[in-house]
C-alpha cells in the first residue's frame, strides 16, 4: 500500500494518506490520519495559560461539554552539568554526582602528540583522528565495570550483525550521542575497530563540559482556583507515553459557575512545572454546547391566528445547532376556510367606513363547503369603541334578502393599528344558495379593511373531518395535523424560526398546541 505525505505551507509532514488498493473487484478505500505538531512551551511556576471562552447565548442556562482535553509529553532541555574530571590511566573520568542523561561532551584544547615528530595535532573533528584512532565514550555498571556506549568514527560491523557500539558525531570540538543515563562517564581514545581489540592511546584535554537532556519537573494542570487536575512529581521521562488529561468535568464546571453570576462562559486552566523545563502541549478541541432549556410545558391556542410561543420574549440573532422537545397537537372541531383568510395588514390600507348602514361582503358557497360557520372575523380598526351587528343574508341577484339565523352585536374596542375582530354567531345550517356577511354600526364607527375588491374577512367552520393541514413555525412545517390527536416525544424542530424573535405558530386548524421538555442547544 503507497503512502502520500501530506504537508502544511512549511512543508512540514503533518499527515499521511494511503492511496487506493484493489482486491480483486474489492477496492480498500484510502485512509488519512494528521500528524499534529505539538506546542512546545516553557513551564514555570505562574504557568502557561489555557483560556477558554464560549460566544455567549442569550437565555441560554447551563453549558454542557463533550470534548476537552490536553496532551502533555516532556520536551528535552539541553543543560550543562557539573562534573569532576579525573585521569585514570590514559582515560578521562567524569563524576556527575548524580544519574543524568549525558548527550555531549565539548573539549578544549583536545589533542594528541604526533607520532615520530616533535609537536602536537589539535583534535576538533572526526577526520583529525589518524587512522584506526577513535573517541569511545563508555558508561560504567554498579560494580564499576565501563562498557562502550558510543564511538567516533562508527564501530565497523561484523558481516549483517548491527555495529557493536553506538555512533557518535564528533565535530566543532563536540561529541555528540544518543543519551547515556549514568553518573559517570569514561572517555577513552583508542585504536582498534572492535571493542575487544580498544588499546588506550595518550591525549590531553585543557577542559571537558559535559551537557545532559533534562526532561520538565513537577508538572502539573491547575483549574482558575489552583486547584490541581493532574501532576507529576519529580521529572517527567521522555520514554514515557504522552499524558492525556480530561477536562470535560472541570471545563463544564468552570463554564456552569461564570453563568450563573450571568457572566459569558469562559474558563482558565494553566501548566506548570519547574522553572527551565519544557513540555510538548498537543490541545483537544475544546466543543460542547449551550442550552436553553424552557421548563414545564408551554400552551399555544392556535385560533385562525399566528401566535408566538410565549416561553420566548427575545432570542439571540444566532440560530440554535438544534431545538427538541415534545410536541403535542388536538384539534378543536374548527378550521379555517381557506378561500375566506384575508391577510391582516401592517401598514396603510384602503377600506370602507361602517356606520348605521349595512355593509355587505359575498360569502361564495364554494368557500363554506356546506359547513356551519363558527367564527365570523372582521379586519380593521374602531376609531373609538363601537358596536357592531352582523349578521348572514340570503343573497338575491346580489341584493341582501331575508336574514339567516339571527344578528350577532359584538364590540370593538378603539385601536390605532389594524386587528382582527371575531364574533361567534349562534350555530346555524346555510343551506344552499349565495349567502353575504352584513355589518352595520349600532354605535360608533368600523374602519373595515379592504382586500381586492371585497371587505377582509376571516370565516371558520365547523369540521369534524378536516383534511390533513400543515402547522407552520414560522413559515416551516412542522407536521401534517388532522382530526386525530398527534404526540411526537422528543421531537426536533426546525432551528431558523428560534432567531432573533420568538417564533410564530400559524395553521387553518383552531389547534390546543404543547410544547414540554423544549431545549434549545448551541453548538460551542
Amino acid at each position: 500500500m503507497a503512502f502520500v505525505s501530506i504537508k502544511d505551507e512549511a512543508k512540514k509532514t503533518v499527515g499521511i494518506e494511503t492511496t487506493p488498493v484493489y482486491y480483486g473487484k474489492v477496492e480498500v478505500p484510502p485512509v488519512a490520519f494528521f500528524v499534529v505538531p505539538p506546542e512546545v512551551i516553557s513551564l514555570s511556576d505562574e504557568g502557561h495559560e489555557i483560556a477558554v471562552s464560549w460566544k455567549p447565548a442569550e437565555g441560554a442556562t447551563k453549558a454542557a461539554v463533550t470534548s476537552a482535553s490536553l496532551t502533555l509529553a516532556a520536551a528535552l532541555v539541553k543543560r550543562p552539568v557539573n562534573a569532576t574530571v579525573s585521569q585514570e590511566g590514559a582515560h578521562r573520568v567524569l563524576k556527575f554526582g548524580a544519574s543524568v542523561t549525558v548527550t555531549q561532551l565539548v573539549f578544549a584544547d583536545l589533542k594528541i602528540p604526533a607520532e615520530g615528530e616533535s609537536g602536537e595535532i589539535p583534535l576538533r573533528q572526526t577526520s583529525d583522528l589518524p587512522a584506526d584512532r577513535r573517541l569511545v565514550v563508555s558508561a560504567a555498571d554498579a560494580a564499576g565495570n565501563y562498557y562502550p556506549m558510543a564511538t567516533a568514527p562508527a564501530s565497523p560491523q561484523r558481516e549483517m550483525l548491527p555495529p557493536p557500539v553506538g555512533t557518535a558525531q564528533f565535530a566543532s570540538s563536540t561529541l555528540s550521542f544518543s543519551g547515556i543515563k549514568t553518573d559517570k562517564i569514561r572517555l577513552s581514545l583508542v585504536s582498534g575497530g572492535f571493542p575487544e581489540d580498544y588499546e588506550p592511546k595518550a591525549f590531553e584535554v585543557g577542559s571537558i563540559t559535559a551537557y545532559a537532556d533534562f526532561g520538565p519537573s513537577d508538572c502539573r494542570v491547575v483549574d482558575g482556583a489552583d486547584k490541581a487536575l493532574w501532576s507529576f512529581p519529580g521529572e517527567l521521562p521522555a520514554t514515557l507515553p504522552p499524558a492525556e488529561i480530561d477536562l470535560k468535568i472541570p471545563l463544564e464546571t468552570a463554564l456552569n459557575d461564570t453563568m450563573a453570576k450571568g457572566e459569558a462562559p469562559a474558563a482558565s486552566f494553566r501548566i506548570q512545572g519547574g522553572t527551565d523545563g519544557k513540555v510538548q502541549l498537543w490541545k483537544g478541541a475544546f466543543h460542547g454546547h449551550l442550552a436553553h432549556p424552557v421548563p414545564g410545558i408551554t400552551t399555544v391556542e392556535l385560533a385562525g391566528e399566528t401566535s408566538p410561543l410565549p416561553c420566548f420574549v427575545t432570542l439571540p440573532a444566532e440560530a440554535p445547532t438544534s431545538a427538541i422537545g415534545d410536541l403535542t397537537l388536538r384539534y378543536s372541531g374548527i378550521r379555517l376556510s381557506a378561500g375566506l383568510n384575508d391577510p391582516v395588514p401592517v401598514r396603510a390600507a384602503s377600506g370602507t367606513i361602517v356606520g348605521a348602514g349595512d355593509v355587505v361582503r359575498p360569502l361564495p358557497s364554494a368557500h363554506l363547503e356546506g359547513l356551519p360557520l363558527a367564527r365570523i372575523g372582521l379586519i380593521g380598526r374602531a376609531p373609538q369603541k363601537c358596536e357592531l351587528a352582523v349578521r348572514l343574508v340570503r343573497m338575491t341577484n346580489g341584493i341582501p334578502a331575508e336574514t339567516i339565523g339571527t344578528e350577532t352585536v359584538m364590540t370593538v374596542e378603539p385601536s390605532p393599528s389594524f386587528s382582527l375582530e371575531w364574533c361567534t354567531p349562534k350555530r346555524v345550517e346555510i343551506g344552499s344558495g349565495t349567502v353575504g356577511l352584513a355589518v352595520r354600526a349600532v354605535s360608533g364607527q368600523f374602519f373595515w379593511v379592504k382586500g381586492n375588491e371585497d371587505p377582509s374577512v376571516k370565516i371558520a367552520l365547523y369540521d369534524d373531518n378536516p383534511s390533513l393541514q400543515p402547522v407552520l413555525l414560522n413559515g416551516e412545517t412542522l407536521v401534517q395535523a388532522g382530526a386525530e390527536e398527534i404526540h411526537l416525544p422528543g421531537f426536533s424542530f426546525p432551528t431558523a424560526p428560534f432567531a432573533g424573535t420568538s417564533p410564530l405558530l400559524e395553521s387553518l386548524l383552531f389547534l390546543t398546541v404543547d410544547l414540554s421538555d423544549l431545549e434549545l442547544r448551541y453548538d460551542r
